[in-house]
């Protein structure tokens, strides 16, 4: 994610499937976020690897808005998968 506004997603594959456009229209959904770009490294020229994948964007202009970034605090989870080391004593 780029500043809480666009998700990269990076692949080395022959060819970008609909799965992959599929599963990062899916990340985009559930973070949520409006603009993607699934980029493809195995590529002769880089640019023809780069895909815009969006979630409700088609035909808008989505920097126009002062959108304020998602904030996420990573130090603190939500769940815990491990309860006893959550335990001080």
């Amino acid at each position: 994610m780029v500043n809480g506004l666009v998700l990269v997603e990076l692949k080395s594959v022959e060819t970008i499937t609909p799965l992959f456009k599929k599963t990062v229209t899916n990340y985009l959904k559930l973070i949520p976020l409006r603009l993607g770009f699934l980029i493809n490294f195995n590529e002769i020229h880089l640019k023809h690897g780069i895909v815009r994948v969006t979630n409700g964007l088609e035909g808008k202009n989505f920097f126009t808005h002062a959108n304020k970034p998602l904030e996420v605090d990573f130090g603190k989870p939500l769940l815990s998968s491990r309860p006893s080391r959550d335990i001080r004593t």
